[in-house]
């Protein structure tokens, strides 16, 4: 059993939905984050990938096939596309330093 990045997984026992953000090339670490955070305050959290597959196998998270959030084969108008772009180029930079990027105290800095 795999994980892959964007891959949405479920809790079974508090219902929360995580967001795969990041794998490490020697596939041992990931990040996750909650996507159902109301405040919106949700951060990335590492966990180790083998720690996933085995709550998987253990039906303790599910996989989500459908991404709620996913806007594939939706029509987004002109302010929308360019809401959007300004939000990438905010970040677009900052991106690029993954994983670094999923730890709190690089938030906090930047």
């Amino acid at each position: 059993m795999n994980i892959a990045v964007n891959e949405i997984l479920q809790d079974v026992r508090t219902q929360e939905t995580f967001r795969v953000l990041w794998i490490d090339p020697g596939n041992v670490i990931c990040y996750l984050i909650d996507i159902d955070r109301e405040n919106n305050k949700a951060l990335p959290f590492k966990r180790k990938v083998s720690d996933v597959i085995d709550d998987l196998i253990q039906e303790e998270l599910i996989k989500i096939k459908e991404d709620p959030y996913s806007s594939i084969g939706t029509q987004m108008d002109e302010k929308d596309i360019r809401i959007r772009e300004n939000a990438w180029n905010v970040i677009k930079d900052m991106v690029q330093d993954e994983p670094a990027i999923y730890e709190k105290k690089y938030v906090l800095s930047t």
